[in-house]
């Protein structure tokens, strides 16, 4: 929190979106961070709904979405509201995110998206060399640290609450290239994630053996944006292929005597 409310643009306001935690965070930050808003819900509904909640309370013109567990550079703001005004087709931006850790590895400067219309994690564990400094645009954005136009994400309807936790960012980059609009990576804005500190249950070197509710909601909300976004065409062409990645996880989870992680799956 320190490094956010020290960012060099301005001006900026700092929303914070609470889903019901009960560890005491809430109160540390009215302690110490009197300038931050904090919006406290009574459930938690997932995400997307609190990010939703957040964006109707958000006064200025741009939303600049940030997961818990980010730590911000200085710079970060600016290099991306720069070049979110750089070009009209321009609808969203990505940060780049390296590992809190391991700062010179990188955790994700986007997602593309292959024929199957799979979503993956460009560069993640790679050592950053500046490889992918250049990209012109990008499938999707991780919607740990991004910024869109308010107006846009209105427009687009927000993310969609159907999704608790995970590919609501899939999702909505989908409606929003759809819609004509680009997503460009911003290599000079520079983030720290430390990695799935709400849910706690994967890691990169743990990918393989996730928890039963890892499974089941990166399953279940894949299939539904796949199904939600794709053309009817492939649908018929890929859905076999979808059904036999599906069937080589669940293969998997019995292989390794993970019977929850199956369940999961299916």
């Amino acid at each position: 929190m320190p490094q956010l409310t020290q960012t060099s643009y301005s001006p900026f306001e700092v929303i914070v979106v609470d889903n019901n935690s009960h560890d005491g965070s809430v109160q540390y930050l009215r302690d110490n961070f009197k300038q931050v808003k904090i919006i406290s819900l009574s459930e938690n509904r997932g995400y997307a709904h609190g990010i939703n909640v957040g964006a109707r309370e958000a006064a200025g013109g741009i939303l600049a979405f940030l997961n818990n567990d980010i730590e911000v550079t200085p710079q970060r703001l600016t290099e991306a509201v720069i070049k979110l005004g750089s070009g009209d087709d321009i609808g969203a931006v990505q940060c780049k995110s390296m590992f809190y850790d391991t700062k010179d590895i990188i955790d994700c400067v986007g997602l593309s998206i292959d024929r199957f219309n799979v979503a993956h994690i460009i560069g993640r564990n790679e050592r950053d060399n500046g490889q992918y400094n250049n990209l012109p645009e990008i499938g999707a954005f991780s919607g740990g640290a991004m910024l869109i136009r308010k107006e846009l994400f209105n427009h687009l309807g927000g993310f969609d609450e159907t999704y608790f936790m995970y590919f609501e960012d899939v999702d909505l980059s989908w409606r929003l290239r759809l819609s004509g609009y680009k997503i460009v990576p911003v290599p000079n804005s520079l983030v720290y994630h430390v990695g799935s500190a709400s849910s706690g249950i994967v890691t990169p070197a743990k990918v393989w053996d996730p928890s039963p509710f890892f499974a089941f909601e990166m399953t279940k909300n894949y299939l539904y944006c796949w199904f939600k976004n794709s053309k009817p065409k492939t649908v018929i062409c890929y859905f076999p292929v979808i059904c036999c990645v599906i069937i080589s996880m669940c293969f998997l989870a019995i292989v390794r005597r993970k019977p929850k992680i199956f369940a999961g799956h299916i």
